[in-house]
């Protein structure tokens, strides 16, 4: 099946994700990129592979083609694939967890 871009329509210039940041972070500004074509499931995953850099676009590559249908689907396997480079915020009761560690003479 083929698709045809909008007319008129230029691909955004993103920051790349390289494994180097955080995958949400990254979905969310892909997404504020791409808000004016929302509603393009087809143009969203089109488009997606452009902001990817290195082997995370070698990763994306590698997906079987069409195995993912919808933006959605894509999303949910750049995260799956990418959860463990997310960046976790430590809220103030992580402070409480921490235990001193007894010097012994």
């Amino acid at each position: 099946m083929s698709y045809r871009f909008p007319k008129k329509f230029v691909v955004p210039s993103f920051d790349c994700y390289t494994r180097e940041t955080d995958p949400v972070q990254h979905l969310r500004a892909y997404q504020v990129r791409m808000a004016v074509h929302s509603y393009d499931d087809h143009l969203l995953c089109r488009v997606f592979s452009s902001s990817l850099r290195g082997v995370v676009l070698d990763w994306f590559y590698s997906l079987q083609s069409r195995s993912l249908r919808t933006f959605e689907e894509v999303s949910n396997a750049f995260f799956n694939q990418y959860t463990s480079w997310q960046e976790f915020k430590k809220n103030d009761n992580y402070f409480l967890t921490i235990k001193m560690n007894r010097e012994r003479p």
